[in-house]
């Protein structure tokens, strides 16, 4: 491997005085990608993304998951929730059980469903099952305040890398636009399923931002700061108990 730039190469040399070139030169990978990982910062003149022209949201919330199924106290739980500065809550497995009106009025809360939920005050995030398309509605939902969320868990679990994550969540949304129409462009965001490598996981939230700025310009409503929610891989964490417990 020949090193040319001559920043690089001084840290290059650096870092083979202090650890040796046969170690120096492991510390080079390929990702599931294709992606080649340098073991320092590099500057690639040949990237077709202009860094001035990234795109950030205004605003970085934390939402709080609340399963509703497990016999909880729901307004203890938000209470929880709302004293460490969480005011955005999605409420799986809500059964229409009594929120304290004092308690809804501190935050914004959300019913995941993918089936029509009779009317509520609550907000709806649509969370369709993308295994198959066919037995979701929008229809349904049309005098109702909902979001259309198209989540990549399916496909991280499928074994996808963050290359095809990134290809099947704007393929979904590309379709349900074509099914539905312009009218629910706004209605969509998406929750990408964060891995272990850091770096490329804020790498792949902007490109996934970047990518529906420019698909959704071309249905003639161009997103610029479409919702993105980032989630931990429980498969991840699966893996990291079981190889503790071995």
């Amino acid at each position: 491997m020949k090193i040319e730039n001559t920043t690089h190469a001084r840290w290059a040399e650096k870092i083979m005085n202090d650890i040796g070139e046969k170690e120096y030169y492991d510390l080079f990978s390929v990702s599931n990608e294709g992606v080649s990982i340098s073991p320092h910062l590099t500057n690639n003149p040949n990237s077709i993304i202009n860094p001035d022209n990234l795109l950030f949201p205004k605003n970085w919330h934390i939402m709080g998951d609340i399963d509703c199924g497990n016999n909880i106290d729901l307004n203890r739980e938000i209470k929880k929730l709302l004293e460490n500065d969480i005011n955005n809550f999605t409420l799986y497995n809500y059964k229409n059980e009594n929120i304290d009106k004092s308690i809804i009025s501190r935050g914004n809360f959300f019913i995941s469903s993918n089936k029509f939920i009779e009317q509520t005050e609550l907000n709806i995030i649509i969370e369709p099952k993308l295994d198959s398309l066919s037995h979701l509605n929008l229809n349904d939902y049309v005098n109702e305040k909902f979001i259309l969320n198209i989540s990549s868990e399916f496909f991280k679990k499928s074994g996808a890398n963050i290359v095809q994550e990134i290809a099947f969540l704007v393929s979904v949304a590309s379709e349900l636009l074509d099914k539905y129409g312009i009218n629910i462009i706004e209605k969509i965001s998406f929750e990408v399923i964060q891995g272990n490598n850091y770096f490329f996981e804020i790498a792949k939230i902007q490109v996934l931002r970047i990518l529906w700025s420019i698909i959704s310009k071309e249905y003639g409503k161009q997103i610029d700061d479409c919702i993105i929610t980032a989630k931990p891989s429980t498969k991840n964490k699966t893996m990291k108990i079981l190889i503790i417990i071995l």
